[in-house]
């Protein structure tokens, strides 16, 4: 072998020796990629978590900086986009905001349960900019993404929700509907019973208005008014509101039935049939 072969020879090991150590390498940064990548997919679920507990004691600021700390650590977990979104709406803050992380969160969901959750806070956020139309496409998504949506959410349910949206665009046949979907769910919900009696005050069904206005103020007594905003509070006067609408309104109803005794008396009698 002449010295320019072996030369070449030389050059050639090398050259495979320095690939060697380059794949090597390459591994060993797709590797530590890796256990970096899981370490903040963990981080991001840990500070989830935490934002759950900081939400469940009215902490909102605090839950809010931790989701948003969650997206930071890995930008394609669609929950805590959820979430912000949620927590906005709720408190009627920065709405277009809102919209612009439900729109993420939908974006990246990857599973029908998801999907029906996140639609759920689309329509949130769509009825409280005033957009009825947008929110019963989006609650309508909702229900078909999951069977099970509305008995996840009894108290606050999708059906719910649905109806108030038909009921505030005067269609109430479907708002009727929806209505006694969620009395299914959650039949000891007063805010559905009251509703149901308001739909049945437009439909001129005086009588039967008057059976739900009075389930719902006897259902009212144990019922959390606090949902979904501030659960701790002590206050009362969501509930006395609550109750002080339904009487009101069981009055429209007595007047109308002509029954101008039972709609002048505070709180008024209930003849047997409505007992």
């Amino acid at each position: 072998m002449s010295d320019n072969e072996t030369e070449q020879d030389e050059i050639i090991e090398s050259t495979l020796a320095l690939a060697g150590v380059a794949f090597a390498a390459t591994m060993v940064w797709k590797i530590v990629g890796s256990f970096l990548g899981q370490g903040n997919k963990n981080e991001a679920h840990r500070l989830f978590e935490e934002a759950v507990q900081f939400e469940r004691k009215g902490m909102y600021n605090e839950a809010i900086q931790s989701y948003l700390k969650s997206i930071e650590k890995n930008p394609q977990y669609s929950h805590p986009y959820n979430a912000v979104a949620w927590n906005f709406a709720i408190h009627n803050y920065e709405l277009d905001q809102a919209l612009r992380y439900i729109h993420k969160a939908i974006e990246l969901a990857d599973n029908p349960g998801d999907l029906a959750n996140f639609y759920d806070t689309l329509g949130e956020i769509c009825c409280r900019k005033g957009d009825l139309n947008s929110a019963i496409v989006a609650f309508q998504k909702c229900l078909n993404n999951s069977n099970f949506i509305d008995q996840e959410y009894p108290d606050y349910s999708p059906s719910f929700r649905l109806g108030l949206c038909y009921l505030a665009k005067q269609d109430l046949n479907n708002a009727l509907l929806l209505l006694n979907r969620a009395l299914e769910v959650e039949p000891k919900n007063p805010h559905v019973h009251s509703t149901i009696g308001d739909v049945c005050l437009a439909l001129e069904r005086y009588t039967s208005a008057l059976d739900y206005y009075h389930r719902s103020i006897k259902l009212s007594t144990d019922w959390n008014f606090n949902f979904p905003i501030v659960k701790n509070s002590n206050t009362d006067q969501p509930r006395q509101m609550f109750i002080s609408i339904c009487w009101c309104n069981m009055g429209a109803a007595f007047y109308n039935l002509e029954d101008y005794e039972s709609c002048r008396c505070n709180p008024p009698r209930f003849r047997t049939s409505h007992n």
